[in-house]
């Protein structure tokens, strides 16, 4: 994605649009689960361990007291894989 001044046309930033949509869609699914999910709500499933994924992960953990994720894809090495990324970057949840 490119941003230029409005005024002038002058280049201001250059960003990774993939990051922003993984950012945009994972946003969509926190405040969805932040409105809909009940507040205690401890276990999150996520089916699919695509892109999109890591990015629906974080977004759920930023608004839930979440404690287990677990993982599901048709491909059983991508979810594995995605699981030890959650569990990386967060080694008090369970994952897999």
């Amino acid at each position: 994605m490119l941003v230029f001044d409005a005024v002038d046309g002058r280049p201001l930033a250059v960003m990774d649009a993939a990051r922003l949509t993984g950012l945009r869609t994972g946003a969509a699914s926190g405040v969805s689960s932040q409105v809909l999910a009940r507040p205690d709500s401890r276990v999150l499933a996520v089916i699919g361990a695509g892109a999109q994924a890591p990015f629906q992960v974080d977004a759920v953990l930023a608004v839930r007291p979440i404690e287990e994720v677990r993982l599901y894809s048709r491909t059983r090495s991508r979810a594995e894989a995605l699981a030890a990324q959650v569990r990386q970057r967060r080694p008090d949840l369970r994952a897999g």
